[in-house]
């Protein structure tokens, strides 16, 4: 929380644990704040740090900043008032458990996937020091206008389909996004499947796996959410919505947007419709924390259960597949 002493202003204080692609754009959302920050970037790479300090320096500032190239969580302040912990997910819990044994953190942003291993999702509410009703995981299409539109037009609507396709764009670390998407737009429980293909595919990062095939989730009482992955192919990225009132074909790839309803006799419309990108994402959510908003994000809880239940559905087909990877889901 910012505090006023006289006409003296105290700098928020606020760090961003992983500096890799994702943590880079976070900290170009942190750039574009309208108040005076203090960043801390941890991460063990040089080269990392250097390539992010770049992109700070492409953004606007508003205001003064002050940006930290930091090797280790041990160099932290002992008082945070935002961390984003976007470091892979392989190493995202002991990252957690670190920071909570080294600094007090008023309120924390966690990427995903969250966490390899299952049982991590339990352990993690033993983790001492944290206040989590102020941890928050960065489902961030839930603040995509697209889907918070379909939100306020037909939220728990049974007959509401939602599929999702294209080539190679990693079922395994993404699929999670789209099976939350089953909690913002209905209030009913939800069941997830997955059938993978046999074949399991390398990552952009070595370490970890990628899978192709489908994954499906299954509304109580009636709607769906299907993403359908191919291992080959050029095909776009692409989210079509169908209800009997309407149909939107959204090319992601492409920013293309085809809609069409009964009220105006079916017939497609075509406009231009851009992904929001993390950096302004992330500008938005800081805000909202450090002023006592609504952010706009899920809870720890809530994204543990999506987790969970995403994971689960893909370690039971790769099982069925011959690729048994035990309790540890190897994505990111």
């Amino acid at each position: 929380m910012t505090l006023l002493i006289g006409e003296f202003k105290l700098k928020n204080k606020i760090a961003i644990i992983g500096a890799g692609q994702l943590g880079s754009r976070h900290l170009q959302g942190l750039a574009a704040l309208n108040r005076e920050v203090e960043i801390y970037l941890v991460d063990p790479s040089e080269a990392s740090l250097n390539l992010s300090l770049e992109r700070h320096k492409q953004v606007d500032t508003k205001n003064l900043q002050q940006v930290h190239l930091l090797k280790s969580i041990d160099f932290l302040p002992k008082q945070l008032d935002l961390v984003i912990i976007a470091c892979t997910s392989d190493i995202r819990y002991e990252a957690l458990a670190s920071l909570s044994n080294h600094s007090q953190v008023e309120n924390i942003i966690l990427e995903k996937v969250l966490f390899q291993d299952l049982k991590h999702y339990a352990d993690v509410f033993q983790i001492q020091n944290l206040n989590f009703d102020k941890v928050w995981v960065n489902f961030a299409q839930r603040l995509w206008p697209f889907f918070i539109d379909l939100k306020k037009q037909f939220f728990d609507d049974a007959n509401l389909e939602i599929n999702i396709s294209g080539s190679n764009w990693g079922l395994g670390c993404n699929s999670v996004h789209n099976v939350d998407l089953a909690d913002f737009l209905w209030s009913r429980p939800s069941k997830t499947y997955a059938t993978l293909d046999r074949e399991v595919l390398p990552s952009k990062r070595p370490q970890f796996v990628e899978f192709s095939g489908e994954v499906v989730t299954q509304i109580e009482g009636g709607g769906r959410i299907t993403q359908v992955c191919y291992a080959r192919g050029e095909a776009p990225f692409v989210i079509t919505v169908t209800h009997p009132t309407l149909k939107r074909i959204w090319d992601v790839s492409n920013g293309i947007l085809l809609s069409s309803s009964a009220t105006t006799g079916w017939k497609f419309e075509q406009s231009e419709l851009i992904p929001s990108y993390q950096s302004n994402l992330t500008t938005r959510v800081a805000e909202s924390i450090l002023t006592g908003r609504d952010c706009g994000l899920p809870k720890l809880k809530d994204a543990c259960l999506t987790h969970v239940s995403t994971l689960e559905a893909l370690l039971v087909s790769s099982k069925k597949n011959g690729n048994d990877f035990g309790t540890s889901c190897p994505v990111t």
